[in-house]
């Protein structure tokens, strides 16, 4: 029996996690990884969605490890600092759990819409009042709750139960460096080397890659995880390439770092918006990883590091940037090769939905595994279409991000001009006529849940107060609307009391550290 020989290219974090979800769920097969240890990788600190949590469990890797080694913290969801140009901030969370769900809180007349939600939309002016994680956040606590569980000391965090979902922030250069001593222990090849070329047979399949070395590697499939330089699914196979830079201008990324003490670590990313584009700070173990995101077009990087200087002070320094498109191509799957990660495509770095993108694509892979086995084109298309809309949907997601009241520069309102994607124009017009209820929302997008559109919506103040008010008092009398009121009270005061059993954030990752 011929020997499946499974090839990636790149050993960033796509090139890793592609290698060791193979070795998962083909372990009859061959796999090396392709890549030159002189070839850095991007990261100032990165985040996730919990996405990646699951990934990891499902191929064998404690979400602990990535706090051990790999200077992790929690993350229960996005801070958007300043978007609105008055200093106030509004939180994007990931999902809570049950009772602490407020979006799960419906009315009585099945329009859709949480009883809790459209009370505060009516008489609030921000959503996280009533969001569990956003107080969770704001007093550096983490979404767990201690359990009698001893069967798993090695993972600690098998002893807490969850009370919603969460992620993980981490160095994304000792999360590379871990992955691959995970990959190399499970008899994943590495090669130090850089293709060179791509060897194909008289249909333009791939049959073999050869290293600069001149080492030749024979190959059934190919990944590539190249990053931005693309070098299969762009150079060789030249993709057709959809850009979205007419609606998102930003292009260029200025990491640096902030140290810190590790007390009073936050739980969350915050993302602040700037004059020409918006800073990501994440928290990792010792440090913020920090990277200013902006329009090159509009200002030079000299610019850039003067305005990161008077935020955070003048010994903050900014060796490199890296630049970027927003986009994605067409046929990310060509003949017998997938692109995964940056080079497939990247939107921008605004609610780290890269490694996310990741980890839908190589389970779209496994779902067309015929595309793979048979060269069946009909599955290489669908793939093909699953993923785009992917990428599509990240696209419509991040612009409405920009959709904001600031006009204190350029490049915040040129967004007033730029093309709209069609899903966004629907939004809009809903949002000009009523409150957007579930109905709505999950047509919007199949990745991103309804509490998503609603929670940055409602922070770009785009929700309707007036509406709100219309609807809260056409839907439910009198006597209900006492309901709601007597539901909300209860719903307050569930959560404050469950606050105060949560484990601080510090005291948690102070635990699982010394482990």
């Amino acid at each position: 029996m011929k020997t499946y020989n499974f090839t990636v290219v790149g050993s960033g974090t796509a090139g890793w996690i592609t290698a060791l979800f193979l070795s998962s769920n083909y372990p009859w097969a061959n796999i090396t990884v392709i890549s030159s240890s002189e070839i850095g990788i991007l990261g100032a600190g990165e985040g996730v969605t919990p996405h990646f949590l699951n990934f990891l469990n499902k191929i064998g890797i404690p979400i602990s490890d990535i706090i051990k080694y790999c200077k992790g913290t929690f993350k229960n969801g996005i801070k958007f600092t300043n978007w609105n140009g008055d200093t106030r901030s509004y939180f994007h969370p990931f999902v809570d759990e049950g009772s602490f769900n407020c979006f799960k809180v419906t009315d009585y007349n099945n329009s859709g819409l949480s009883a809790i939600v459209l009370d505060r939309i009516v008489n609030a002016n921000s959503l996280d009042e009533c969001v569990f994680s956003s107080h969770v956040s704001e007093a550096n606590l983490t979404k767990l709750q201690a359990n009698s569980n001893l069967s798993d000391s090695k993972n600690i965090l098998s002893k807490y139960d969850t009370i919603g979902s969460f992620s993980l922030h981490f160095d994304a250069i000792l999360l590379a460096k871990l992955l691959k001593r995970i990959a190399v222990s499970r008899r994943i090849r590495y090669i130090d080397d850089e293709v060179d070329k791509v060897i194909t047979d008289d249909n333009g399949y791939i049959e073999a890659l050869q290293t600069v070395a001149g080492d030749v590697y024979e190959s059934d499939f190919v990944f590539d995880c190249s990053g931005f330089k693309r070098l299969i699914i762009g150079k060789h196979f030249n993709a057709p390439w959809k850009s979205y830079k007419e609606s998102l201008p930003v292009n260029k990324a200025m990491p640096f770092f902030i140290d810190h003490d590790n007390t009073n670590v936050p739980p969350y990313t915050e993302a602040i918006a700037m004059k020409y584009g918006w800073i990501w700070k994440i928290p990792v173990e010792g440090r913020f990883g920090c990277g200013y995101v902006y329009d090159s077009d509009l200002v030079s990087d000299e610019q850039i590091l003067e305005e990161i200087k008077e935020m955070f002070g003048p010994d903050v320094e900014s060796p490199r940037t890296f630049e970027f498109e927003a986009g994605r191509y067409e046929t990310p799957w060509v003949k017998n090769c997938i692109a995964i990660g940056l080079s497939a495509g990247f939107i921008e770095p605004l609610e780290a939905t890269s490694i996310m993108t990741s980890i839908l694509s190589l389970d779209a892979f496994i779902s067309h595994t015929l595309g793979n086995i048979n060269k069946d084109d009909f599955y290489i298309q669908r793939y093909n279409k699953r993923v785009t809309k992917t990428h599509d949907d990240t696209f419509d997601f991040i612009f409405l991000h920009y959709l904001t009241k600031r006009e204190d520069t350029e490049f915040w309102t040129s967004f007033k001009d730029r093309p709209v994607p069609e899903a966004i124009q629907k939004l809009l017009e809903e949002c000009k006529h009523t409150i957007p209820d579930n109905k709505f929302l999950v047509n919007m997008s199949e990745i991103y849940d309804s509490y998503s559109w609603l929670c940055v919506s409602k922070g770009l103040r785009i929700l309707n107060r007036d509406h709100a008010t219309k609807l809260y008092s056409s839907i439910l009398s009198d006597i209900r609307r006492e309901s709601v009121g007597l539901l909300s009270s209860s719903f307050y005061t569930n959560m404050k009391i469950n606050l105060k059993g949560l484990p601080d954030h510090g005291e948690i990752l102070n635990i699982i550290r010394e482990s």
